[in-house]
């Protein structure tokens, strides 16, 4: 199963790493796009174990939220990827 849960074939898949120190920032500046800009992305956002105060903010936009992927898992969703931000602490 793809981990963007093949919501929408046309539109690009945006996927967000982020999971410690500076991740806030990445988040808060994703959350505040326009939700036309969001609209155009099928969005995927790993938050780690220090972010999960972020999951129903993206799940209120509609995103696909995980704490955390398995290597095999991340390995996919990079493949999967058309984008990807990401932030390594």
């Amino acid at each position: 199963e793809s981990i963007f849960h093949s919501r929408d074939t046309i539109k690009p898949n945006l996927l967000i790493v982020c999971g410690s120190l500076g991740s806030t920032r990445v988040f808060d500046a994703v959350l505040s796009c326009d939700a036309d800009v969001l609209s155009k992305f099928q969005i995927v956002v790993t938050l780690g174990t220090l972010n999960t105060s972020f999951r129903s903010k993206f799940e209120e936009k509609g995103e696909v939220v995980y704490d955390f992927l398995s290597p095999p898992q991340m390995m996919q969703a990079y493949r999967e990827s058309d984008i990807a931000i990401t932030r390594a602490g």
